[in-house]
């Protein structure tokens, strides 16, 4: 053999089972993985491809699978339906927490067979290849046990065309002696196989090797013929004498790759169908499994809500008590005002009854904690963090309260001086020092007012208030904060929960390589699509009750609506959260991205509803934007229904709806431009 023909064309005579001609592929502008390179495998034999490692070998299976594209090229199969076609692929992509059993179920019902032949044909596999007992958890078998249960998920629906990446990596000599014994069975019934492998010896039993380097095929001939024409005594000695050759004769260069050409892509008869209940019925039992075998994470799912609604409202937004207000009362020292309550009309008991008293009496009810002789001369007044306020009461407040009644808009500078209380409040707390300010100010209507009508005059007689509060429009005088903020606790559990959930549930799968698996043997992206949020859809109808109930009923929150208008406005909010996270399942390479991207977005989301601070406070920039964000118009309408008791129909219920819905179809869109544009974005690309 004088020359290396490095773009070899088989010269076998038997009808092709695969063709690939000129093929071209490059993962960057200087990593070439194929340059040119053509290839045939025989119909009814063994093709053993050997290579270095990252030579391509698993790139090239996988173009011809359909799980990856050439940029150049074509690959053509004799098999036009995924039934003829069984794919082992170089990491097991199995589903780990399911048996041995289950997962021939799973792959068994994407082919269409019945329970009583995935039994028989998992009666045959576990004698062949020598499986631990079928109802082991995959997880917890050896990594040569998972290659033989790979394997036998691989033939299970005894295909036409084997592609076998590396089967018998890790495995005992006698067992890998066996199953080269089955497959040269198999071939001499009619079977293709093309299998790859580390060891090269091993390959001698093939009817066919190709030998691939530098994205080009060395050879391709029987192994025999090509010991002979190398003059070698192994097929070792054959690959480094083709390789030095290579070398010498030939530089792989980028300029020879062609920019643009036309690609002719592997499809199958089914592609065309977007949906079959029978493939169906294979994801969808495959999810119950994995749900009843993950009690405790479903447990956690359903616990999750409850602690979020359940939390929230017992710590955001609760009205704060026990307060420390320090009080400096020149009238009467604050421990001769217990028990003292204005029976009579205080202008005729002006002598027994303190009105400084019965006003702190009512901040008292308020669950304030009243402090006597707070020195408010002292620099060092309010650094004690236990100390909220500080009130002066004059020493002659009540003479000049009453003085202002009887001289009404003619009383003395002295008495109005003497009926005013000076407050200083810490305002490093805005929430804390805002309710003591409107308490504050609260009582001193109701104070005025109980004491004049106590004397049987109008409060607005002759001692008028220029400020009355009405009873309000929603809502109520309670100053909870988490009243407000129950709406939106409620939207962003139903929002985070699904998006965390679903975005994890694709990205384990990814991960583990099974979702790309299914899909090669024929699930469609819509199958495993609509699976994940009908079983997502079941788990998030379950915790928006949870979470209602908690937030409802348990705290009392206003609820002025309808519950059926708020669970379905919840549902649509859960609906756009599970496309949220399916995009991010899809788009991110790492777990950490993915629960950071889920995280962060719901941080901000609390931020952009109103949550923290009310959208009439931001930015107009950040305004304008925020209205437009995937919760804040939900919320307005959670809000709506919750405390204005607004139909359905109404247009601030219908926006929320709207909202929801557009988002949903934003983020499906995006999930399906990745989906068309970035190849093997089903699987996580390991090292």
């Amino acid at each position: 053999m004088d020359e290396v023909e490095f773009s070899a064309i088989s010269k076998v005579k038997q009808n092709p089972a695969i063709v690939i001609r000129n093929a071209y592929k490059k993962y960057a502008p200087n990593t070439v993985v194929f340059n040119g390179l053509n290839l045939t495998v025989p119909e009814g034999k063994i093709y053993g491809l050997l290579g270095p490692s990252g030579c391509g070998k698993t790139t090239l299976l996988g173009c011809i699978v359909g799980r990856s594209f050439l940029d150049s090229g074509s690959v053509e199969l004799n098999v036009k339906r995924r039934l003829d076609l069984g794919y082992m692929p170089q990491f097991t992509s199995l589903y780990d927490r399911l048996t041995i059993v289950e997962n021939f179920f799973v792959y068994g019902y994407i082919f269409g067979l019945s329970d009583e032949q995935i039994r028989q044909r998992a009666k045959e596999f576990t004698a062949l290849l020598d499986l631990p007992p079928l109802e082991s958890i995959v997880e917890n078998l050896s990594g040569g046990q998972q290659r033989r249960v790979s394997l036998a998920v691989t033939l299970i629906h005894d295909p036409q065309l084997y592609i076998l990446d590396e089967p018998t990596v890790g495995l005992d000599p006698v067992l890998s002696l066996g199953i080269w014994e089955y497959l040269l069975q198999q071939a001499s019934n009619g079977k293709t196989v093309l299998i790859t492998t580390h060891y090269i010896q091993e390959a001698r039993q093939a009817h066919t090797i190709g030998i691939m380097r530098n994205g080009k095929l060395l050879a391709e001939e029987p192994p025999i013929n090509l010991i002979e024409k190398c003059c070698c005594d192994n097929l070792e000695d054959v690959f480094l004498q083709l390789s030095e050759r290579q070398e010498a004769h030939e530089e792989i260069k980028t300029a020879d790759y062609p920019e643009k050409s036309e690609r002719v892509s592997v499809s199958f008869t089914e592609d065309h169908k977007r949906f079959s209940k029978v493939r169906f019925r294979s994801i969808m039992y495959k999810n119950f499994m994995l749900m009843r075998r993950e009690y405790v994470f479903i447990l956690l799912l359903c616990i999750l809500p409850i602690s979020q609604t359940f939390f929230g409202n017992y710590t955001l937004g609760v009205k704060p008590k026990n307060l420390r207000i320090g009080v400096v009362n020149n009238e009467t020292p604050l421990d001769k005002c217990n028990d003292m309550m204005m029976k009579d009309c205080f202008l005729n008991q002006s002598h027994n009854v303190f009105l400084s008293c019965v006003y702190l009496d009512y901040l008292k009810k308020e669950s304030y904690i009243l402090v006597e002789n707070y020195n408010i001369t002292d620099d060092k007044t309010l650094a004690h963090d236990d100390i909220r306020a500080v009130m002066q009461f004059p020493a002659n407040y009540t003479e000049s309260i009453i003085g202002r009644y009887m001289s009404g808009y003619t009383a003395t500078d002295a008495n109005v001086t003497g009926s005013i209380v000076d407050i200083w409040i810490d305002t490093s707390n805005q929430f804390i020092s805002t309710c003591i300010k409107f308490d504050v100010a609260r009582y001193v209507f109701k104070f005025i007012r109980g004491a004049l009508e106590n004397c049987g005059l109008h409060p607005e007689s002759g001692f008028s208030i220029p400020l009355q509060y009405e009873n309000p429009i929603y809502g109520d005088f309670s100053g909870n904060y988490s009243t407000y903020v129950a709406a939106i606790m409620l939207t962003l559990c139903c929002f985070f929960l699904p998006t965390m959930f679903t975005g994890g549930v694709i990205f384990v799968e990814r991960m583990s390589g099974a979702l790309e698996r299914l899909i090669i043997c024929g699930a469609s992206p819509i199958e495993n699509i609509v699976s994940i949020m009908l079983i997502q859809l079941i788990i998030h109808l379950f915790q928006t009750i949870e979470a209602m109930m908690v937030t409802y009923l348990w705290f009392d929150n206003p609820l002025e609506g309808s519950a059926i208008s708020m669970t379905l406005l919840m549902i649509a909010i859960g609906a756009s959260g599970m496309c949220f996270g399916l995009m991010l399942g899809i788009s991110n390479e790492n777990m950490t991205m993915t629960v950071y991207a889920g995280i962060g977005a719901n941080i901000a989301m609390a931020f952009t509803t109103g949550m923290s601070w009310p959208l009439e406070g931001a930015h107009y920039l950040l305004r304008a934007v925020a209205t437009y964000l995937p919760n804040t118009l939900p919320v307005q309408a959670a809000q709506a229904i919750g405390f204005k008791s607004y139909s359905i129909f109404h247009p601030v219920v219908l926006l929320g709806f709207a909202s929801s819905l557009i988002w949903a179809i934003v983020f499906l869109a995006i999930t399906c431009v990745l989906v068309s544009r970035k190849n093997n974005i089903w699987a996580i690309q390991k090292e």
